[in-house]
């Protein structure tokens, strides 16, 4: 399922990029706000679920969206606080923050090799947490 997540969201987020208005980047800003001030682990996946759909929604590609939504939705509220307990909180922080300036600069090119780095450590760090029971 990540790798498909992988294909698809690097995928919309390179379409995003060059349509995101100033509003787009802001409402991105707003929910990583929230993302900074919650202390639950299931508000950290419902709000991470958030930003990313904020940056890819400008892509104005409903079947990719359909379908970044439909593979997101093969994933357990039980799995997604998994996912946030085993990656934790810092490093996703700081890789948001790091991927919405660099959709601010423009920068496709660094902006979608992040993201695929991004989910590629939350799918090691699933993995790591399944060996050892995190």
């Amino acid at each position: 399922m990540l790798d498909i997540r992988i294909a698809l969201e690097c995928y919309a987020l390179r379409l995003t990029i060059p349509h995101m208005a100033e509003e787009d980047l802001d409402a991105a800003e707003s929910i990583l706000e929230g993302y900074n001030l919650e202390a639950n682990p299931e508000g950290w996946g419902a709000m991470n679920w958030q930003f990313h759909w904020a940056i890819y929604a400008p892509c104005h590609r409903p079947r990719l969206l359909g379908m970044i939504e439909a593979n997101y939705g093969h994933v357990n509220r039980f799995v997604r606080t998994q996912v946030s307990l085993a990656a934790g909180k810092e490093r996703p922080r700081k890789e948001h923050e790091l991927l919405l300036s660099l959709c601010r600069e423009g920068d496709i090119g660094q902006a979608t090799s992040l993201l695929e780095t991004h989910i590629e450590q939350t799918k090691k760090s699933v993995q790591a947490s399944r060996r050892h029971k995190i």
